[in-house]
């Protein structure tokens, strides 16, 4: 589905014009309920509980197993806990859905570059490449579905069509046979597909509206109106609409900038045993990357800091942002302990992206563990361009 905003932004950014360069074969993964499975992670649910997420006291999305007692979109949250009473209602945090992707879309960027973040749940990128890659749109499809899958996009579906608009509802489509994940449709053929889709998949409700009332429902039956038709009615955004119905979307995949990954590693000779030396001879590593941080435009979202003494025993302790952050689980490696309250054994961190200094019997490490696959100790990157997860400035 498209959001409306979104529409009008397309339409205004062209001037009015709306070109329809050559189709692009597109691959789009979808996710779905991804804003209850970020939420329910968060907020600790068991996947089986009736679960959804609420704004402005409506429910914003469901479980499928809140759906199944009737809980759906639009719905009052007094009507929702009423069909379903052991619903857990938790609020819409947007900066948990785009913070708790980060690991998903990490993952098939660097698979495949070139991605683009439709919204949280969702990617786009060019089939071409990864088909020939893979050996085959399907074979690409299905492979970079089973990464988000492998990374918490659980019940991924995969689209392949001639134009984005087309291939995410490829990707929404039910599926052809009982556990299929991969929808394709035919080069040429996503008029055709589109065809019997209802108006609503558009996102415009008043437009969907307007055209019921004069008889038009689906999309094959908007898509034979004219285009001056229908931009003498509906205006700029209208006819972006009608294109996107025709299967003749005039958008391209733009991929994200990748966020640089920051590195800072200072070493102790000879080791140091105590921590306000540890501290003092690490604080202007810290303040360096705290500057570096400010100059990329990023923003730190949680800081881990980790002791590895001589015996080569982790000790680490996480702070997250308290401006309506879930903390990320902390944890300790290398069979060690952790402070009281703060860390939780027998795990490994999450995150790779780390600054640390090393020595001989020492190591001062603070990381953001929101995203990434453990394994590497010295990179650090603690946020994302136009992050609007929080604001300030890390502090050390």
């Amino acid at each position: 589905m498209i959001a409306p905003g979104r529409v009008q932004a397309d339409a205004i950014a062209r001037g009015g014009a709306l070109p329809e360069p050559p189709p692009t074969r597109t691959i789009v993964l979808w996710c779905p309920d991804w804003p209850v499975i970020a939420a329910a992670r968060a907020a600790g649910a068991p996947p089986e509980q009736p679960f959804a997420v609420v704004a402005k006291g409506l429910v914003f999305a469901s479980s499928a197993s809140a759906r199944q007692h009737g809980v759906v979109r639009g719905l009052r949250v007094r009507e929702a806990q009423a069909r379903c009473p052991e619903l857990v209602v938790h609020p819409y945090d947007d900066a948990l859905d785009h913070r708790a992707f980060e690991p998903v879309i990490r993952a098939v960027e660097a698979a495949v570059p070139g991605v683009e973040v439709l919204r949280p749940g969702t990617l786009a990128l060019r089939a071409r490449g990864p088909a020939r890659y893979y050996g085959g749109e399907r074979a690409a499809a299905a492979t970079l579905a089973g990464i988000a899958a492998d990374h918490g996009a659980l019940a991924v579906r995969a689209g392949v069509a001639d134009t984005p608009f087309a291939a995410e509802q490829a990707a929404r489509a039910r599926p052809v046979r009982p556990g299929e994940r991969v929808r394709i449709v035919p080069v040429s053929g996503s008029s055709d597909f589109l065809a019997a889709l209802p108006l609503g998949v558009l996102g415009d409700p008043e437009l969907a509206t307007v055209l019921d009332r004069l008889g038009i429902t689906t999309l094959g039956d908007f898509a034979s109106l004219s285009d001056e038709q229908v931009r003498d009615r509906f205006g700029v955004a209208g006819a972006f609409l009608h294109r996107l119905a025709g299967g003749r979307d005039p958008r391209e995949i733009s991929a994200r900038a990748i966020p640089p990954e920051l590195r800072i590693e200072a070493a102790f000779e000879p080791p140091l045993d105590r921590a306000d030396q540890i501290a003092f001879a690490f604080r202007r590593s810290a303040d360096d990357f705290a500057a570096r941080l400010r100059a990329a435009g990023l923003v730190a979202t949680t800081i881990r800091v980790g002791i590895v003494d001589e015996r080569d025993i982790l000790l680490e302790r996480t702070w997250a942002h308290p401006a309506g952050s879930t903390p990320p689980t902390s944890s300790t490696g290398c069979g060690g302990s952790s402070p009281a309250g703060s860390t939780r054994p027998g795990s490994r961190p999450r995150s790779p992206r780390s600054c640390s200094s090393r020595s001989p019997s020492t190591t001062w490490r603070t990381t953001n563990a929101d995203s990434g696959a453990p394994g590497r100790t010295s990179a650090c990157t603690t946020g994302w361009p136009g992050s609007r997860a929080w604001s300030g400035t890390t502090g050390w």
